[in-house]
């Protein structure tokens, strides 16, 4: 007897889904067209010379749209997080 009952209530809201999906139409975004932006994610421990000519030089030979600098470690142990933070050269951006 449960077992129908659990049938029957799955069936019951799997219909109600269906029926308000129709109602309300199965609506998806705007589409969109042409070339996907292009972001880069920089993480470095140690922001030395190579690091900045090699973030200097993508800026001006790639179609970066965004640089997302990571200046955050996260570490887990058994059951705690360490954070780390990172000593970025924010003049290398300039």
């Amino acid at each position: 007897m449960k077992y129908r009952l659990l049938i029957f209530t799955t069936l019951l809201a799997l219909i109600s889904f269906l029926g308000w999906r129709s109602l309300h139409g199965f609506h998806r975004g705007p589409r969109i067209s042409g070339a996907f932006a292009q972001d880069a994610y920089v993480w470095q421990r140690d922001w030395n010379g190579p690091v900045q000519t090699a973030v200097r030089e993508s800026q001006a030979e790639l179609p970066i749209k965004r640089l997302v600098v990571l200046s955050r470690q996260i570490s887990w142990d058994e059951t705690d997080g360490r954070v780390t933070r990172i000593a970025v050269n924010w003049e290398s951006f300039c």
